[in-house]
């Protein structure tokens, strides 16, 4: 209670990203993440609305980042297929 889920020890999340449970499908990503990089590939870009929102007297934003990562040992992570 009031504890995260657990594998071997180690907090288990979640993500909409993985595909759905399908045979063939990877469907557990299981290892060490401080081996996963995340770096810039471009400037950030903020952008105001203020047309879309002057209606309500409100100001919008949009903001804009573009980044990529990259697993630098690709022994750090495993991932688990589902049998078909």
């Amino acid at each position: 209670m009031g504890e995260p889920d657990r594998l071997l020890g180690y907090p288990v999340y979640s993500s909409a990203y993985m595909p759905a449970v399908e045979a063939g499908k990877t469907v557990i990503a299981f290892g060490d993440y401080s081996y996963y990089n995340i770096g810039d590939r471009g400037t950030r870009s903020l952008q105001e609305l203020k047309e879309l929102f002057a209606g309500n007297g409100m100001v919008g934003y949009v903001m804009k980042e573009r980044v990529d990562g990259k697993l630098v040992l690709e022994e750090a992570v495993q991932t688990l297929k589902m049998k078909g």
